[in-house]
């Protein structure tokens, strides 16, 4: 046989044939099954559930309530006691540094986007 007369296989790569072989690949069926049981499974579910349980900050609740009734002029600095006041300028502190945070953030962000307009 020449060369000439040979018929060469050519694997089909369009558009169809890679869809296809993606879909493949992401539906195919492990060569390895997973060996858990029912009862493994339901347990590791039950742990999830108690895991993701939203427990409320009470404390800190209270400051955020406190902190709206002085800035809505309810209560005065001469009604907070002294333990709660030195906590809410703790709460403006940290309220400060993340807005503090988050304007350096945007700030490096629309830097970023001016050199890239201006490239």
């Amino acid at each position: 046989m020449n060369k000439e007369q040979r018929i060469t296989v050519y694997k089909s790569n369009n558009i169809i044939e890679k869809v296809r072989n993606f879909f493949t690949k992401i539906f195919h069926k492990s060569k390895y099954k997973d060996n858990f049981t029912k009862q493994e499974i339901s347990y590791t579910n039950n742990n999830f559930k108690e895991q993701i349980v939203i427990k409320e900050d009470e404390e800190k609740l209270r400051l955020l309530k406190l902190q709206k009734d002085y800035e809505n002029e309810l209560i005065g600095e001469e009604d907070i006691p002294q333990e709660d006041y030195q906590k809410l300028l703790d709460l403006y502190d940290e309220q400060n540094k993340k807005i503090s945070e988050e304007i350096e953030r945007d700030r490096i962000e629309i830097k970023n986007m001016l050199q890239k307009l201006k490239k």
